[in-house]
């Protein structure tokens, strides 16, 4: 039977289709859930949206881009207090539909969180790094109104991000290790705030693209894609029936009756399919109040075709938080970790 979190509770983790829930989100209850398992605990990195510093006008065309790199709060005091020390306004919940933030992305080689946190700017947060105590802002004045943020694959050193006009590519510079920048571009272009590691981010190149950028959620062998649609509780998976790929595929719907039985949800809002196939998260439009706010997670079998059942619902911490974005973390032999980006409404 789907597991469901009590009003007030928070979900910690998964074991063995058992979700684990506390009342309040702490290092001693994760460590005593999971832990001595994984040998580290995954601390919530809190934040202010709207208290971050305002994106400036671009330049004219004959001047120097102006990019930079700049701290948050150290974590231990939390990014949201740091912020209310600047005695910035509190959040406004209109400011949801501006965000439109849809993209939360883990390295694919070491534990470390890329999010955006703000319309035109992106956090980094490295929980290897335990001289890291504070994680990067990545802004610049080329990079506005970001939809979307993702790892190279195959480097594990580069953030791309979409933004409006085109794509923006941040490398990690460390010591001895000067990045590749574009042609044209000089280094009294960019400035940087040292880590305790010596690490900084560069901006090193800016694609310009005037088409809307899309993804896809991709089982681990690049032969099913799980697609949503708009206002519909049900997934299409289009499996495609050769190898190397083609354009001879097959839709198939993916059925998931507790969506709109049990929440009565207009659709599908987010997706997420972690790197194994086994697990599917995803959240939904409105639905009955005791429902809004979480996500429901899938366990996904895969042959012949693709089919779910629902584990249960999870709640992540903050009374009525919408989750805004997620993904999964594949690089532990136990299980996929699932970060949830949030955020708590307002209340008068």
């Amino acid at each position: 039977m789907p597991s469901f979190p009590p009003p007030g509770a928070v979900t910690v983790c998964e074991i063995n289709r058992d979700l684990v829930v506390a009342e309040a989100l702490s290092d001693d209850r994760a460590k005593d859930a999971y832990g001595d398992v994984l040998g580290m605990v995954f601390s919530p990195i809190p934040f202010q949206p709207d208290a971050l510093p305002p994106i400036r006008e671009p330049p004219a065309a004959e001047q120097p881009e102006s990019t930079e790199n700049v701290p948050a709060a150290g974590v231990t005091s939390t990014i949201s207090e740091f912020f209310k020390r600047l005695i910035f306004p509190p959040l406004n919940p209109n400011l949801l539909q501006e965000l439109d933030i849809q993209k939360i992305s883990w390295n694919p080689h070491k534990h470390c969180l890329a999010f955006v946190s703000w319309k035109n700017q992106v956090i980094v947060h490295d929980f290897e790094d335990s001289d890291a105590k504070e994680p990067f802002i990545l802004t610049s004045d080329q990079q506005t109104n970001v939809k979307a943020v993702e790892w190279r694959p195959n480097s594990g050193k580069m953030i791309a991000v979409a933004c409006k006009g085109g794509i923006c590519l941040w490398s990690a510079s460390y010591p001895g290790d000067v990045p590749f920048m574009k042609a044209g571009v000089t280094p009294y272009s960019f400035s940087a705030f040292p880590r305790g590691s010596g690490g900084r981010w560069i901006l090193v190149d800016v694609l310009r693209d005037s088409s809307a950028e899309q993804g896809a959620n991709w089982d681990p062998e690049g032969r099913v894609a799980l697609v949503s649609f708009s206002n519909s509780t049900t997934l299409g998976s289009i499996h495609f029936s050769s190898k190397p790929l083609s354009l001879d595929a097959h839709l198939l719907p993916v059925e998931l009756p507790e969506i709109s039985s049990l929440i009565v949800s207009r659709g599908i809002e987010k997706l997420a399919w972690d790197a194994s196939g086994e697990r599917l998260a995803l959240s939904f439009k409105d639905g009955n109040e005791m429902y809004r706010g979480l996500v429901a997670v899938y366990d996904v079998r895969r042959s012949p075709l693709v089919s779910v059942s629902l584990v249960g619902f999870i709640r992540g911490p903050g009374e009525g938080a919408k989750p805004l974005a997620f993904a999964f973390h594949s690089k532990f032999k136990q299980g996929p970790l699932l970060s949830v980006r949030g955020i708590s409404p307002v209340e008068d």
